[in-house]
């Protein structure tokens, strides 16, 4: 019996470990709000990532709710080669090597940022936050 609440505990403390977690902003009060996702969702400290079969696509920056003093931002991340890659309007093809940055001006206030990937056989993914431009 000793044996198996052992194991249980073992199995609980993994699962605890193994869970994706999203960061709160620094300076930020009461809970954060997510960024809205189609298609599975991973959130963890380092990105926030969309996926629906092979098409996936992975925001390294912004952070979801960051306040930023600059008048633009840089949208960095990962997505599958070849996806095609819409970022409020803006598109570009995902090269071999996966990584893609694009900088955006900011006004402001609230800032929506939208990342819709698509590929070759109709399937989309996109993942949209909001970051606040604080002169």
């Amino acid at each position: 019996m000793r044996k198996i609440a052992l194991i249980a505990i073992i199995i609980a403390f993994y699962l605890s470990a193994c869970t994706p977690t999203t960061r709160i902003p620094s300076g930020a009060t009461g809970l954060a709000a997510l960024p809205i996702v189609s298609g599975t969702a991973q959130y963890s400290p380092d990105y926030i990532e969309a996926r629906q079969g092979d098409l996936w696509v992975r925001v390294l920056t912004p952070r979801e709710g960051e306040i930023l003093p600059q008048n633009a931002v840089d949208i960095t991340g990962q997505a599958a080669p070849g996806a095609l890659l819409d970022i409020n309007g803006n598109q570009l093809l995902v090269p071999p090597d996966q990584f893609f940055r694009l900088t955006l001006p900011l006004t402001p206030g609230q800032n929506t940022i939208q990342i819709r990937a698509s590929d070759a056989n109709a399937s989309q993914v996109t993942i949209t936050l909001t970051v606040t431009h604080q002169p």
